[in-house]
């Protein structure tokens, strides 16, 4: 994965990021065409979605839905799959697998790489992909960003994970591609 393609990833993690890049880097249509309206509908809303995504742990994430001056936060679960907001509660037959758009965004953000799947721990997965761009910052002779991405993983690698700022780690790590992208055109 090059720098550009993570910078998307990560917007689209932190702040929703463009509706456009999910919808090429996804066979949206062929999955829409067997699916009811309703669920199409919810597809489509997720690809929109304004929202930021924190990991809690394998199976559980936390997003919080920004929408107008509003801020919603739900809890995600990708093991039952279930929700807490009130579309899934309400109006999907989760015994058909319907599935709201906060879970269908997450399902997207997963298959991409840009979240731990279901099946990974958050903390290890988070360490390799931080060590992933720390090496590809470093061998572009592009130290100070390596360093700083280092310092990060020593806050992952030295802190329990119910205490991990995924958030705040997310936004940093963003910033720090963003930065180095700015710097150097050709990475």
């Amino acid at each position: 994965m090059n720098l550009q393609t993570r910078k998307h990833l990560l917007e689209t993690v932190c702040y929703g990021g463009k509706e456009d890049y999910l919808r090429n880097r996804l066979n949206i249509e062929f999955l829409t065409s067997s699916l009811s309206e309703h669920q199409t509908n919810r597809i489509e809303n997720s690809l929109s979605l304004k929202s930021s995504i924190i990991p809690v742990s394998d199976t559980i994430y936390t997003i919080k839905s920004h929408k107008d001056d509003k801020v919603d936060e739900y809890t995600i679960n990708l093991n039952v799959p279930s929700c807490t907001c009130s579309d899934f509660l309400y109006r999907c037959d989760y015994t058909d697998g319907e599935k709201c758009k906060h879970i269908w965004r997450i399902i997207f953000l997963t298959k991409l790489n840009a979240l731990p799947s279901k099946q990974e721990d958050p903390k290890p997965w988070l360490f390799y992909e931080l060590e992933r761009d720390r090496m590809l910052l470093e061998s572009k002779g592009l130290r100070e960003y390596s360093e700083d991405i280092q310092e990060t993983q020593d806050y992952v690698r030295t802190t329990a994970l119910p205490e991990i700022s995924f958030e705040r780690i997310f936004f940093r790590w963003l910033t720090l591609i963003d930065d180095a992208l700015a710097e150097n055109n050709n990475i």
